[in-house]
C-alpha cells in the first residue's frame, strides 16, 4: 500500500517555526492475519483502520492519509 504522512522534520529555528515535509512510502501488509474472524460487512472498515494504525506506527505520526486507489482496492474486495 502507499501511505502519505506529514512529518515534522525541521529543528527549532530563531523564528521558532517548524517545517513540515510530506513523505510517501510503500509497504506490504499481511491483512489476513489482522482481519481473522471478521465478518464480511465489517472487513473493509477494519482493514482501513489497520492500515492507518500500521502506517502511524511505522512512520511515527498520527496524520496518515491513504491513497484513493488503495481505498477503492480495499473496498472492492
Amino acid at each position: 500500500f502507499r501511505a502519505t504522512a506529514i512529518l515534522d522534520t525541521g529543528k527549532m529555528a530563531k523564528e521558532k517555526s517548524r517545517s513540515k515535509e510530506q513523505v510517501t512510502r510503500e509497504y506490504t501488509i499481511h491483512l489476513s492475519k489482522r482481519l481473522q474472524k471478521t465478518s464480511f460487512k465489517k472487513c473493509a472498515p477494519k482493514a482501513v483502520k489497520e492500515i492507518r494504525k500500521f502506517a502511524a506506527k511505522v512512520m511515527g505520526t498520527s496524520d496518515v492519509r491513504l491513497d484513493v486507489k488503495l481505498n477503492k482496492a480495499v473496498w472492492s474486495k
